[in-house]
């Protein structure tokens, strides 16, 4: 209105499914399309964008993991202060944020840090999600993620108010994360998945293996970074 431009240039609608997405995708005055979100929500609009009789781009953010390798030397210098990071990372808004970290690299004589982050976990206060649905993606992410894993920190969800849940964290190896393609799969909320080793070439066979990401983070000092330098090439062509 300040601009005095047209009625409709900017309009927000609310759905909960994906019919009105749809529409708007298949209507024939639109020429191009941007979503962030789930990666089913986004293969949706994919999928009505290229069967029109005209083809349109959609330019999507979908399921980043944003993975983060902590290195030896960087939990020996700063460890308590990387975990405490990595904890608002986590659980800052809810865990809603595109870029928390949901995967996380550590050696594997990580365990005052590792307990150090599971202590800050379970410490802290359920909060709400945004909505019914993305709290039930929630509840059932974190149901599956421990039937693959096995180890979790966590506090139950039963009978908390409204869209609210518990922080959660796991924990694998990775061999197993290697022998395990599901859990490269986003879990959207406040959780994320502790994976160790010790192996230069886990970890390069780890970050050839990931998808596309908008964030890939390495924790160390300089003369890891130079160690370190293949797996950082790798990492950057993954975001």
């Amino acid at each position: 209105r300040e601009c005095d431009m047209p009625e409709g240039v900017f309009s927000l609608l609310f759905s909960s499914g994906y019919d009105i997405g749809q529409a708007l995708v298949k209507h024939p005055a639109i020429k191009a399309v941007g979503f962030t979100g789930s990666r089913r929500g986004g293969r949706a609009l994919m999928d009505k964008a290229a069967a029109r009789p005209e083809p349109i781009p959609v330019y999507t953010e979908m399921s980043s993991v944003n993975p983060t390798f902590i290195l030896p030397s960087a939990i020996k210098e700063r460890g308590d202060a990387i975990a405490a990071g990595l904890h608002a990372s986590v659980t800052g808004g809810v865990g809603q944020f595109c870029t928390k970290p949901g995967l996380v690299f550590l050696p594997k004589d990580a365990d005052e840090f590792v307990s150090s982050f599971n202590r800050s976990i379970e410490k802290t206060a359920p909060s709400p999600l945004l909505t019914g649905g993305i709290r039930s993606s929630y509840v059932a992410g974190n149901q599956k993620r421990a039937a693959e894993v096995g180890k979790v920190v966590a506090n139950e969800e039963a009978d908390l108010p409204g869209f609210s849940v518990n922080p959660s964290a796991f924990e694998t190896s990775a061999v197993e994360f290697l022998n395990t393609p599901d859990l490269n799969d986003e879990i959207f909320g406040p959780t994320t998945l502790l994976i160790r080793s010790n192996e230069h070439e886990e970890l390069l066979s780890i970050a050839r293996s990931l998808e596309g990401q908008l964030t890939a983070s390495i924790h160390g000092t300089e003369e890891d970074m130079k160690e370190y330098a293949d797996l950082i090439a790798i990492l950057e062509t993954k975001v």
